[in-house]
């Protein structure tokens, strides 16, 4: 789509190879009447479980959260940023039970597959009572795959690109640590939204009791990001 109606290069963009091997799951899209370009490419970004965008320097990118990390882009310090505010997510976007339609049939409107996927710990941890927090989805392009492992199991699997319910339970599934503050070293001014970072030597030690230690072990995806001369302001949301 972006190719044929929007003139991408057909070169492959930044972040494409790891999304496509990170991916489990599949997706089975057929369009029969004309529709808004913009409408079914969020569509497909939203079921696919990815972010495409333009980067400051005109290039694309696909930004997506991965199984694991070995490494971060970058880790900031307390020397290296400046008025930092931490604060946990909303409660309102927590969302800890959805009810799951997928495999749209080919001949109508109907959907072959239907199943309930709970964060049942969430729910405990948070106090909500059985008819509240639940969310109905329809998945229009997801199909999941042939083996049970790749289909939309009942709570989460151990890998968050295993499918759809369990990469996003990775992040609406339960409170996250969000960190806003400005970069006020030079060296960490080419760092763009998708990154990951870390942070290490931080007041305070301990962000919200986190792990009961320090930073060590949390990692943030950048959001957001604001450049002005001689500084530049982030918004990170945690992701492991």
């Amino acid at each position: 789509l972006l190719i044929r109606f929007a003139g991408l290069a057909t070169s492959d963009p930044t972040g494409w190879s790891d999304l496509n091997s990170s991916k489990d799951w599949r997706i089975r899209y057929w369009q029969t009447e004309p529709i808004d370009l913009k409408k079914a490419l969020e569509m497909l970004q939203y079921e696919g479980g990815f972010i495409g965008r333009f980067k400051a320097d005109g290039t694309f990118q696909y930004i997506h959260i991965k199984d694991s990390y070995g490494s971060t882009d970058a880790t900031l310090t307390k020397s290296d940023i400046s008025s930092v505010n931490v604060k946990p997510s909303p409660l309102s976007e927590l969302l800890t039970k959805m009810e799951i339609s997928y495999r749209k049939h080919p001949a109508g409107k109907d959907y072959l597959t239907d199943v309930t996927f709970t964060n049942s710990t969430a729910r405990t941890n948070w106090n909500i009572q059985s008819k509240e927090n639940i969310k109905q989805v329809k998945l229009d392009a997801y199909v999941g795959d042939t083996s049970s492992d790749n289909d939309i199991p009942t709570s989460a699997t151990s890998n968050p690109n295993d499918d759809w319910a369990t990469y996003y339970d990775n992040i609406f599934g339960d409170i996250k640590l969000i960190v806003n503050c400005t970069i006020v070293n030079p060296k960490y001014y080419d760092l763009e939204v998708g990154d990951v970072i870390d942070f290490s030597d931080m007041h305070p030690e301990t962000p919200y009791g986190y792990n009961s230690a320090n930073w060590s072990g949390i990692k943030f995806m950048i959001i957001s990001l604001n450049r002005t001369l001689g500084e530049m302001q982030i918004t990170a949301r945690q992701i492991t």
